[in-house]
């Protein structure tokens, strides 16, 4: 076992602990000088910043007035059916967190105080950071844009529904068949006890993917490619 002198000890359980630990540089290979190491507290790194719930574009707001703090909130704006007919949603890519690369010796305190701000992820009791790369597939996957429109899948043939608007409002059911045209559908519902199928319009359906998950489908379209 190596021993360790008193000093270095304490050096290491210091950095070992502490909320932003410096990263070794790289070894040094075919003669070439080594990196040199990355201090996460004097550098300015992604962080990932954790909001409270629908208060994401708050804290982006917010976060948009440090001086030196980059903020990166992808968005994703859809059409969803409700019992009012087919509304515009926008929404964040990864409800409850947004980007921000910053210096956390200088901004450490005014990002984790901003408005709409909980905390900053974290791994194993230190701040975790994002390589570079990361952030920037992610734009690549988002077309450059921080607020990207997309589609929500139509219901499929098993897709478990919900009848948004008419006389079956707020009844649930199963697609069974598609029909000719592609605007209506025919599924199975339940009506005084007993299984019933009806043809009804795709626009007055709720998939029950989208209802529970939001825009689960459009989110898996950009990050599952």
């Amino acid at each position: 076992m190596e021993y360790l002198a008193p000093e270095r000890n304490r050096s290491e359980a210091a950095n070992r602990d502490a909320p932003f630990p410096a990263r070794a540089g790289a070894p040094i290979r075919n003669g070439s000088p080594p990196t040199p190491p990355v201090d996460p507290a004097t550098e300015r790194l992604w962080y990932c910043v954790k909001t409270r719930p629908k208060s994401e574009h708050i804290a982006r707001a917010s976060l948009l007035q440090g001086e030196d703090v980059e903020v990166y909130c992808p968005r994703i704006r859809f059409q969803r059916t409700t019992a009012r007919g087919k509304v515009w949603f926008t929404e964040a890519l990864f409800p409850g967190y947004l980007f921000a690369r910053f210096i956390a010796e200088r901004h450490f305190r005014f990002v984790s105080h901003s408005n709409g701000v909980t905390n900053l992820l974290k791994f194993g009791g230190q701040y975790a950071t994002l390589p570079p790369e990361i952030i920037l597939k992610i734009k690549q996957e988002m077309r450059g844009e921080e607020i990207r429109q997309v589609e929500i899948p139509p219901p499929a043939i098993g897709s478990g529904v919900e009848v948004a608007s008419g006389p079956f409002r707020g009844m649930e059911g199963i697609v069974t068949n598609l029909l000719h045209g592609g605007d209506r559908v025919r599924i199975l519902i339940q009506i005084f006890g007993d299984l019933n199928e009806i043809e009804i319009s795709k626009s007055r359906l709720v998939c029950d993917s989208n209802r529970h998950r939001g825009d689960s489908g459009a989110r898996g379209e950009i990050l599952c490619r």
